[in-house]
């Protein structure tokens, strides 16, 4: 039976929680030494961390692939772990801010990484079935997320390898790649849909309500704007409250 996106982010919720706890562990040993030693200490134990929930998210996500379509063979994959130079980078940026906000730029990007993990896996067996897939963001995402979530009308499902931030009913919602389009602090899901799916089988009522407006309030912003420029419609979007 597949899972739903709200049991999804509920499990990568708890997921996180246990990363965070972690995180608290590597930063309180590392403020016991040396200040050189403690940026050490936290380049070394910050990829361990961010790849192992990486992974146990990875391992979530392809349970739920290969439960969303039970007459099926196929076997997912979890995604590869993050390279650890990528990691160490995002410690040595977080580290240069002071204190607490060091620390809250390291939870920023553990709970990234961890995400990423459910995320990459999604990906990686989406891309391999052909499937299609939604992108489902929590109710208090921000507004991009939230432009990026509103292409869930049937039939604009997004293919295998296609990009969330591409070309919405012939209204332009953004260019990036697939993989710049989730930030620290993103919740945002890509839910596949498989051959034996509708959209209907995967977003809920209240999901499906919520992004019905949201798209009302991208109309609006757009028309506000005056333009398909995502930066400007997103800047008129913030005006309506939305942050």
């Amino acid at each position: 039976m597949a899972v739903s996106a709200a049991e999804r982010r509920y499990i990568l919720d708890q997921v996180n929680r246990l990363a965070a706890s972690d995180l608290d562990n590597l930063w309180r040993a590392a403020e016991t030494l040396d200040t050189g030693e403690f940026y050490d200490y936290v380049l070394v134990g910050f990829p361990e961390i961010a790849n192992n929930y990486h992974q146990v998210a990875g391992q979530v996500a392809a349970t739920w692939f290969e439960e969303s379509d039970p007459a099926s063979t196929y076997v997912a994959r979890v995604a590869e772990p993050i390279a650890a130079e990528r990691l160490t980078g995002s410690a040595k940026w977080a580290l240069g801010g002071d204190g607490l906000v060091g620390k809250a730029r390291l939870e920023g990007a553990l709970q990234r990484a961890t995400f990423d993990g459910a995320r990459d896996t999604a990906f990686a067996n989406i891309d391999a079935t052909g499937s299609r897939w939604i992108r489902v963001a929590r109710p208090t995402a921000c507004g991009f997320c939230r432009l990026l979530a509103t292409r869930t009308g049937e039939g604009y499902a997004y293919s295998s390898k296609e990009a969330a931030a591409n070309v919405v009913g012939g209204r332009n919602r953004g260019s990036r790649k697939r993989g710049e389009k989730y930030h620290d602090h993103c919740y945002c899901q890509p839910v596949e849909i498989r051959s034996n799916q509708s959209i209907g089988d995967v977003l809920s009522a209240e999901d499906a309500e919520r992004v019905q407006q949201w798209n009302d309030e991208y109309l609006k912003a757009r028309a506000n704007a005056g333009n398909g420029d995502p930066k400007q419609i997103l800047a008129a979007w913030r005006q309506q409250g939305v942050s």
